[in-house]
């Protein structure tokens, strides 16, 4: 029991930052979520930081892309293998970590995560979903950083907070952490600052245009079927047919 404990932890880690992403939405519940996966690691050897980091990768991106078994079951099964190695490696990171003093942990740790977030964006063609950033899409303050950092800079963020909610709780002499507190509430002030600014200062256009966007309802099994094609391209054309006959300047 003991021993799958730190197991059981990384797959709360994984719950938990999989409700953050929709359809349910609970955005705030990333600043969070890395936490029990924090604690899992404590005190483990190398490979068993690795071995606890995949295994909650595996957890997580099944939740997030379990729909992708309706199209090929073996191309989910090899994504979420490939995709749970980075979250093996941010394990490592974490590992070679363990003995730094928090203000280390804070710029550490983040910086190993979105390193990671932007190599599985871009090796291969890439694959960019469900990077932490992406989960506070709706927190408009949040993201305006976005322009400078891109969704990399909201990542950052979320795992140092994340980080200090850990060391936090950890400290048994709060006093000893104030340094912590202070980076922490400076670059989330600093962003939230930010924030504020650009969507107080947004660019207002002058003119308007109306705009159609075209997404017909098609099951991804029927995707598949060369002979429904010719069906959803003319599903496609009726759809673009209907926004022009309302005088729309942009499909």
């Amino acid at each position: 029991m003991f021993k799958s404990f730190p197991y059981l932890l990384s797959i709360f880690s994984s719950f938990i930052l999989a409700l953050a992403f929709p359809k349910t939405e609970f955005w705030f519940l990333a600043w969070i979520g890395l936490v029990p996966l924090f604690f899992s690691l404590d005190g483990k050897t190398l490979k068993e930081s690795f071995k606890i980091s995949f295994f909650c990768g595996l957890a997580f991106f099944t939740l997030c892309f379990y729909w992708i078994s309706y199209v090929t079951f073996l191309g989910l099964a090899i994504l979420i293998l490939y995709f749970a190695l980075y979250l093996g490696l941010f394990g490592i990171a974490y590992y070679f970590s363990r003995h730094q003093k928090i203000l280390f942990k804070l710029l550490f740790l983040p910086s190993a995560w979105v390193v990671l977030e932007f190599i599985r964006a871009n090796l291969f063609s890439g694959f960019g979903w469900v990077s932490l950033g992406l989960s506070q899409y709706k927190i408009l303050p949040v993201i305006q950083i976005a322009d400078l950092t891109g969704v990399y800079g909201v990542s950052f963020l979320i795992v140092m907070v994340n980080v200090f909610v850990k060391e936090f709780i950890l400290s048994e002499k709060k006093r000893q952490i104030f340094p912590a507190v202070f980076l922490t509430i400076f670059c989330l002030g600093l962003a939230l600052g930010y924030g504020q600014y650009r969507l107080k200062n947004k660019i207002i256009s002058t003119g308007k245009m109306k705009i159609s966007v075209i997404q017909p309802s098609i099951k991804m099994a029927d995707r598949w079927q060369e002979s429904l094609w010719k069906n959803i391209v003319e599903e496609h054309l009726n759809l673009s047919r209907k926004a022009i006959s309302q005088k729309t300047n942009l499909v």
